[in-house]
C-alpha cells in the first residue's frame, strides 16, 4: 500500500529517515522478541507437559508489562517515517488507528518528528541523532550603570 500523503522534505531528512528507519524496525521486533519469549516458552512445551496455569499467567503478565517497550520503538519508527515526511493521518489510516494513537506514540519523541535538516545529524555507526540549533539570545536593552 502505498502512503501518498507525504511532505516534501530536504536530502537530509530523506536521507536519516531512509538510514533509520532498518534500526528503527528492528528495534520493534526486538521489543516484540522481548515480550513474547516467555509465552514463547509456553507455546513451545510437550502438551504431556504443559507449563502451569500460574507460568502462563505470569507469561501474558510479563507480556502485558512490555507492550510500554513495544510502544517506544513502534513510536520512534514513525517519528523517522514523519522526518521523511508521512502526515501523522496518512500513518493514522495506515495503522488504522485515531491520530490520538499516533500522537501518543510520537509523544516521547517529539523532537526526531519535528526535525528538519539543519537540526540532524550523522553520528558514529550511522545513527542520525537530532540536534536542535540554539537560538541567539535576544539583545538586552537597558541601562548598563549600575
Amino acid at each position: 500500500m502505498g502512503i501518498h500523503n507525504t511532505k516534501r522534505r530536504d536530502k537530509v531528512s530523506l536521507r536519516a529517515s531512509a538510514e533509520m528507519r532498518a534500526r528503527t524496525a528492528r528495534g520493534i521486533v526486538e521489543a516484540v522478541s522481548a515480550a513474547t519469549t516467555e509465552l514463547q516458552e509456553v507455546m513451545s512445551r510437550d502438551p504431556k507437559y504443559p507449563a502451569t496455569e500460574s507460568a502462563a499467567l505470569t507469561a501474558l503478565a510479563n507480556f502485558r508489562r512490555r507492550q510500554a517497550d513495544i510502544d517506544h520503538a513502534i513510536g520512534e519508527y514513525l517519528a523517522w517515517l514523519q522526518v521523511g515526511g508521512v502526515k501523522r493521518g496518512a500513518m493514522a489510516a495506515a495503522l488504522g488507528v485515531r491520530p490520538q494513537t499516533i500522537q501518543r506514540l510520537l509523544a516521547a519523541h517529539e523532537a526526531t518528528a519535528t526535525a528538519r535538516y539543519v537540526d540532524l545529524h550523522r553520528g558514529r555507526g550511522g545513527v542520525w541523532t537530532v540536534e536542535r540549533l540554539e537560538r541567539l539570545p535576544a539583545l538586552e536593552t537597558g541601562d548598563d550603570a549600575a
